[in-house]
């Protein structure tokens, strides 16, 4: 019960590809870099330290949303640019989904393709197109949720973005 004691809060998980802290202003950059996404934090959780468990996007993003290591998902390093989470491994998005969660994400990287196993657990998963950036993953994101608004009181949400664009100059 939502209103009970103990209710579920909305997660809303923002992942940035290849963004490094040492240049966003909450994380103490002098520059004030990213006023949106700091405003945002202020309200919620900020990690202060992470460690990949791999050198490049498609292990560590499996990992992240399995919390499992690369090697016991089969997703060694560099052994395949076509491999695929395992069906049987449990993803965060269907976790929490079975929590009751509706689950919702947009990305924009092409390793987080529903190809790869990634689209895992949720209830609506969009990757945008190679050459659309961050604004444009916000439309979508927004135009999901007006459409949406109606049907989301009656359960928590957990909202899923991934923007890509850092890394495309990185």
């Amino acid at each position: 019960d939502r209103m009970g004691q103990y209710a579920r809060p909305n997660v809303i998980f923002i992942m940035v590809d290849a963004l490094r802290a040492d240049h966003v202003s909450a994380y103490g950059y002098e520059q004030p870099t990213t006023p949106n996404l700091d405003a945002f934090m202020a309200g919620g959780a900020r990690f202060a330290e992470a460690t990949t468990p791999s050198a490049w996007t498609f292990p560590s993003n499996a990992s992240m949303l399995t919390g499992r290591m690369p090697r016991r998902i089969r997703m060694n390093d560099w052994a395949s640019l076509s491999a695929v989470v395992p069906p049987e491994e449990v993803m965060l998005a269907e976790a929490l989904r079975s929590g009751g969660y509706r689950t919702v994400g947009f990305v924009n990287n092409y390793y987080l393709d529903q190809q790869f196993g990634m689209a895992q657990g949720f209830d609506h998963y969009q990757r945008l197109a190679p050459s659309e950036m961050a604004a444009d993953l916000n439309q979508m994101a927004f135009d999901w949720l007006d459409v949406n608004r109606p049907s989301l009181a009656d359960r928590p949400l957990f909202f899923f973005m991934y923007y890509y664009d850092p890394h495309t100059w990185y």
